[in-house]
């Protein structure tokens, strides 16, 4: 069996999940199947540009002329072990960089980023302290500076001299330096518990996969994802909480069909809420017995709650000029910042057609154009129609387009007065608000099903759009037999 050896990857995930250390311990005892990826999808954009980051860091170093010692890399079918007693200790040598330094300590290894060596005048002598790449664009993650007190411990162990400081280069090009000591306490009392997973038995230890922020970067998403669809999890009841979840499981209703049939009251969950969860878990269980048809639903009956069952009084009255806005972006498009490549919108033009409009871009410069533009077309349609509202779903596209015009010093006084005059209409409190239906989620993409609409075909989706709003309009319009959804056509151009 190998050796069962953390790594600081290991660690910043057990601090978003213990159960991916329980599931590394059985693929190491050989007890489970190795995950078939090494990284989720997300995990593996997000190395992509890491590796890009990192280079750029690298080549910063050499264009401030600085020694860079590069660390020859792990042979093939050479143990970790082996490489560090082959690496040695370069730091003898006084480089002013060293990248990609293996270390193995303590039950630990990892590769830092990069030491850096840092001068102490008038002592006499110098030491050197890590330096991590990391994609964050603002301050330090736990989990990163976790990596770098156990590089810090390493580096201690082989030169004698602790570092001072601990550094994060920034996707932003900042760096983030860390005062050693004011973490070490944090990272010993971690060591002990890290310790104790180290131990033959701790491949034992009962865990079970919960849903947490690291499951998108996961290599174990799927085999989790079976765990949870082999019991009939309640994790996948659409809104559905974790202390909902807890109280439920605690009162023996451990499974959506459970839930559905579930008619007592649950300590822990008020009556309405408890309602909600059953009518929904019922209305998912229906669908799952459908198959691929569209899912049942069920429009909700406005009551004395403000909001439950009103979501359709959200809705202005319809106008000629209305428009419906989807953005499509690239969060990682450089490590220092994301980029807004589509401004897609749909509008009737002057013989009520259903027409489409792109705003590209492709790099900062144009992406501030096309925001500029789209800013000047609605106030243009506006003063055309002053009743015409501006339809998305989910916050983004207002959010985001109010973050840009600051960005990039754009229209922000003109887009301030379209908002407050409360141009923009969010669909997704009026869906919420007004049907429950049977999906696991009530984003756009399990939604559709509610119309029957088919991604790839041209029947309700404009070309060029990947979350297609006027599949939006069609899901909120559906219960109205009398609206008829909109044909379009494309007229798409670089603004």
């Amino acid at each position: 069996m190998a050796d069962r050896l953390l790594t600081p990857s290991k660690i910043t995930a057990w601090l978003d999940c213990t159960h991916y250390l329980t599931l590394q311990h059985r693929v190491e005892a050989g007890t489970i199947p190795p995950p078939s990826s090494v990284f989720g999808s997300m995990a593996k954009l997000l190395v992509d540009k890491g590796i890009q980051h990192e280079a750029a860091c690298l080549a910063e170093y050499r264009v401030r002329g600085l020694d860079v010692y590069e660390v020859p890399p792990k042979r093939d079918g050479e143990s970790f072990a082996s490489w560090v007693e082959r690496v040695g200790n370069p730091m003898d040598a006084g480089h002013d960089v060293i990248y990609q330094m293996p270390f193995l300590h303590d039950g630990v290894r990892g590769v830092a980023d990069f030491l850096v060596r840092v001068e102490k005048p008038g002592l006499g002598f110098s030491r050197y302290e890590p330096v991590d790449a990391k994609l964050a664009r603002s301050d330090a993650k736990p989990g990163h500076v976790l990596q770098l007190c156990f590089y810090a411990d390493a580096i201690e162990a082989v030169t004698g001299l602790p570092p001072e400081h601990l550094h994060l280069w920034l996707g932003s090009g900042e760096t983030e330096s860390l005062v050693a000591v004011e973490f070490q306490p944090y990272w010993r009392r971690l060591r002990s518990q890290l310790t104790s997973l180290l131990d033959e038995k701790a491949g034992g230890s009962v865990t079970v996969p919960e849903p947490c922020a690291h499951c998108d970067f996961c290599e174990f998403q799927d085999a989790c994802s079976d765990v949870w669809r082999e019991s009939d999890s309640l994790h996948y009841v659409a809104g559905i909480r974790g202390e909902d979840r807890l109280a439920l499981e605690g009162a023996g209703v451990g499974t959506m069909d459970l839930l559905a049939r579930r008619r007592d009251p649950v300590d822990g969950v008020r009556g309405e809420r408890l309602d909600r969860l059953v009518e929904q878990a019922g209305l998912q269980v229906s669908a799952r017995s459908d198959g691929e048809g569209a899912p049942h639903y069920e429009v909700i009956e406005p009551s004395e709650d403000p909001t439950w069952g009103r979501g359709f009084e959200l809705l202005p009255e319809p106008d000629a000029g209305d428009v419906f806005l989807d953005f499509e972006g690239d969060p990682f498009w450089r490590a220092d910042v994301g980029l807004f490549f589509l401004f897609g919108l749909i509008a009737r033009d002057a013989s009520g057609t259903w027409d489409y409009e792109a705003f590209w871009s492709h790099d900062r410069d144009e992406e501030a154009s096309a925001t500029e533009d789209l800013i000047g077309f609605l106030i243009d349609r506006r003063e055309r129609f002053p009743s015409m509202h501006v339809y998305h779903y989910n916050h983004t596209e207002r959010s985001a387009l109010e973050r840009l015009t600051a960005d990039h010093g754009v229209g922000e006084a003109a887009l301030e007065r379209l908002v407050e005059t409360g141009l923009f209409v969010d669909l997704m409190p009026v869906v919420r608000n007004s049907v429950q239906i049977g999906v696991e989620s009530y984003g756009l993409k399990h939604l559709e099903r509610v119309t029957g609409y088919q991604r790839g075909t041209r029947s309700t989706r404009v070309p060029g759009q990947s979350s297609s709003t006027s599949s939006t309009w069609s899901t909120a319009t559906t219960i109205d037999s009398t609206a008829s959804p909109p044909t379009t056509r494309t007229t798409s151009g670089r603004r």
